[in-house]
Formats: structure tokens, C-alpha cells, sequence
């Protein structure tokens, strides 16, 4: 199987919850209020720069560890705008769902807790909720791209994770701490925060982005920081009135619990088919700095 198409599957074991504590969260961050009164995601405003996106020839040489989908490096304008200082967890997505505009209720999965990052959702259904979130706070939130997610995973560091060069099970959700740290993500924020103030770049869950996934997308990649619009088919969809729609898949960033070694660097790019529910993968969301 191609690691441009990555699909998880397997028996799924049942663990306790885990207590939950409170992470610190920057004082720079801000919510948006709902209509019903209550606050939204944590948001972090990200400064804009420009940075190299994707994986550089001096780490070629050093960890001979780059894909060929990872290159070439190449410089990259980011405008300033907000991210998520979390990924979105199932509290989050409940509220949405109660509207009915979030149509998967997610219910009966094995891992499910109000705070640990939602999962097993289609690009699509992350698409429900950024919309459900526009609407209820009157600013435009989205999916990030690529650039922007990569961007903030970094936050200026030049390593391949966002804290340097080695990776720990006191650094993140990751495959090889299952056996101590139980099968399924963590309480959101149960690691230390990059750079930027963000929680779990690295691990937990998967992150979709806007983009389209490309094989050779770095060969011809916007360098506005804007999301890739040209897909490429892995197949066909639903048969739908006799006549079947392809299926494309979407850029997930970040690595998961259920990942592997290279997935977890900053410069890491796989492919999820858009309508799939991965086990691994859920989302955190950008939001624009001007109100609608």
C-alpha cells in the first residue's frame, strides 16, 4: 500500500479514562463567543513570516530521512492568521452535532472523552463543523493548509520535531509509548506546548489540512501559504446515479498514536481519501483575522 494513502484498520481495545488536567494556555490566546453564550476553541493568533517548507537538503544529508513528496524546499509566505491551540475535541464537536449541521455523531467509539481530540471523521465532516463555527461566531473558520500548518508546527525551529531533533514519550502521543501510555489519543494539551503556544502538533491525532494531497505538489506549490486545489483520483467514489465520482485524498500533517517514526516530523505529508473516518486522524481549525 502506498504511504501517500494511509488507512488504519484493526481491533480497537477499550482503556479508562485518563484524569483531566488543565493545561496552561498563553495568555495570548482568545475565544470567540458562541450564540448560545459560551466560548469557542482556544485560538492563537501566528505572526506572518516567510519560512522554508519542506524537508531541507541539509537534513537530507544528515538523517537521509526525506521523502521525495517532502521536497524540494521552498520558500513560503504566511499571512498572519489564527490557530487553533488545540486540536477540536469531542466536547467541541458534540455542540455542533446538537445543531444538526454536524451530521456523524461520532458516538460509540472505544476512546471517546469530552477531552481528548475527536476522530474517525471524513474531511467532509470537518468541513460541517468549521462551516457550523462561522456561523455561530461570524468569523471565517477553516481547515488550515498545509503551509499554514507546517508553519506553526515549527514555530521557528529548524528540527525536525517542534522542541529539536529527538523524539520522547514526554514529547507526545506517539505509536512507541502504546505499551505505557495505553492504546487510543490523549487528554488534549497532556504534553508541552511549541513555540507558538500550540498543543499537540506532534502525535495524538492526524491533522486534516484544505490541500489536496500531491505526490509532486512541491514541484509546483503555491508559495502564498495557500492550499493546494488540484487533486489527483486514487480511485472511484460512490456509485451515484449509475455513475461513479472519484475520490481524492486530502494532506493530514502531525502524525498519530497509531503512526510511525518519520510520520512524526514537522515536514511530514501523508494522504487520507477525503471520505474516509480514520481511527487516527481528526482536526484543529484556523480562523481569519478579519470578521466576515
Amino acid at each position: 500500500m502506498s504511504r501517500l494513502v494511509l488507512i488504519f484498520t484493526g481491533l480497537l481495545i477499550f482503556t479508562a479514562c485518563s484524569k483531566i488536567v488543565e493545561p496552561t494556555v498563553s495568555d495570548k490566546a482568545f475565544r470567540d463567543k458562541l450564540s448560545d453564550g459560551t466560548l469557542g476553541p482556544y485560538m492563537m493568533q501566528i505572526p506572518a513570516g516567510k519560512f522554508m517548507q519542506g524537508c531541507l537538503e541539509e537534513e537530507i544529508i544528515k538523517y537521509n530521512e526525506c521523502n521525495y513528496y517532502e521536497r524540494p524546499a521552498h520558500r513560503v509566505t504566511i499571512k498572519s492568521h489564527a490557530i487553533g491551540v488545540f486540536e477540536i475535541t469531542f466536547e467541541q464537536w458534540d455542540k455542533c452535532f446538537a445543531s444538526g449541521l454536524c451530521k456523524n455523531s461520532l458516538n460509540n467509539l472505544n476512546y471517546r472523552s469530552s477531552q481528548k481530540p475527536v476522530y474517525s471523521l471524513t474531511w467532509f465532516d470537518a468541513q460541517d463543523y468549521v462551516k457550523w463555527l462561522s456561523q455561530e461566531t461570524g468569523y471565517n473558520y477553516r481547515l488550515p493548509t498545509e503551509s499554514e500548518w507546517e508553519y506553526a508546527a515549527k514555530s521557528n525551529m529548524k528540527t525536525l520535531f517542534p522542541w529539536g531533533n529527538d523524539m520522547t514519550c514526554k514529547d507526545a502521543r506517539i505509536d512507541v509509548c502504546n505499551e505505557k501510555q495505553g492504546q487510543g489519543p490523549s487528554i488534549i494539551g497532556s504534553y508541552s506546548a511549541n513555540k507558538y503556544g500550540l498543543f499537540d502538533m506532534i502525535g495524538n491525532v492526524s491533522e486534516w489540512t484544505q490541500d489536496y494531497m500531491s505526490a509532486h505538489y512541491y514541484d509546483y506549490v503555491p508559495v502564498d501559504g495557500s492550499a493546494n486545489t488540484q487533486p489527483e483520483s486514487y480511485g472511484k467514489g460512490k456509485n451515484e446515479g449509475n455513475k461513479y465520482n472519484p475520490i481524492y485524498p486530502r494532506a493530514i500533517r502531525g502524525g498519530s498514536w497509531l503512526g510511525y517514526g518519520l510520520g512524526y516530523r514537522v515536514y511530514d505529508r501523508l494522504g487520507v481519501l477525503e471520505d474516509s473516518n480514520n481511527h487516527s486522524v481528526g482536526f484543529r481549525v484556523v480562523r481569519d483575522l478579519k470578521k466576515n
